[in-house]
């Protein structure tokens, strides 16, 4: 019930498991039944499948009440897991193997990938570079209102990582005002988005009326928003970018 998490087992090559998918998925074929996702749930077609196991992108303390109470009356094991920041992607990798109750060859396949993905990510993620050491990041995906990564998101976390700055401390992702990024004192402006976009235009007067203003820099790649399994490849182009080597994922 989310295309992080289905990402996952695509990766820890349980796939043919799978019995049921959020229409956000991306499976070969797409030919799984879609049963809805953590926000929009389809009964019906959850029901028909009647999965041993149901796995969700959320801390299990923000659960529905609802999808908590189906799952115990119908017998399904319930496994949440949150994603937000890099630790929690390298724990759901490692613990999924166990918690699936895989067994056999199955368990020792999809362990050994989880460990595999874990190594890549930490590889990408421990490389260092003196231009980065230091630098004053503002990390931004643009939208109806900027989107600003604070810490404990796994976007901060490859900044801090890499030897940078996330110049913002709050916890998670918030909205901010144009008022309020043009106050921060940074050296680089990440605007990090899946598909490319333009800067909003009062940003770009905003910089070009400053003598020395901070650099801006576009991470974009499909895999941005799906804190899954292309997180070694993000680590690689928020490296290559915060460097001064432009890329973008695909």
């Amino acid at each position: 019930m989310s295309p992080a998490l289905t990402a996952m087992l695509l990766e820890l090559g349980v796939g043919d498991h799978l019995v049921g998918r959020s229409s956000f998925c991306r499976v070969p074929g797409d030919d799984l039944p879609v049963v809805g996702d953590l926000l929009e749930v389809n009964w019906e077609s959850l029901v028909r499948t009647n999965p041993s196991h149901v796995i969700v992108q959320a801390s299990p303390e923000l659960l529905r009440g609802d999808v908590v109470h189906v799952a115990q009356s119908r017998g399904w094991t319930l496994l949440a897991y949150p994603l937000a920041d890099a630790s929690d992607i390298t724990l759901a990798m490692e613990s999924l193997p166990r918690d699936l109750d895989l067994r056999g060859d199955d368990h020792a396949s999809a362990s050994a990938s989880a460990a595999a993905f874990n190594s890549r990510l930490e590889e990408q993620m421990s490389i260092r570079e003196p231009a980065i050491s230091g630098n004053r990041v503002l990390l931004l995906t643009p939208g109806p209102q900027m989107l600003g990564w604070g810490s404990e998101t796994y976007l901060g976390d490859m900044v801090e990582a890499l030897g940078a700055v996330n110049v913002l401390s709050f916890e998670g992702w918030r909205p901010l005002a144009p008022e309020q990024i043009v106050r921060t004192d940074v050296d680089c402006i990440v605007l990090a988005s899946s598909l490319p976009v333009d800067p909003p235009q009062w940003l770009m007067d905003h910089l070009e009326s400053m003598e020395e203003g901070p650099r801006i820099e576009y991470l974009v790649h499909d895999g941005l928003l799906l804190p899954s399994t292309r997180l070694p490849e993000l680590a690689a182009a928020m490296r290559d970018i915060l460097s001064g080597r432009k890329g973008e994922g695909s």
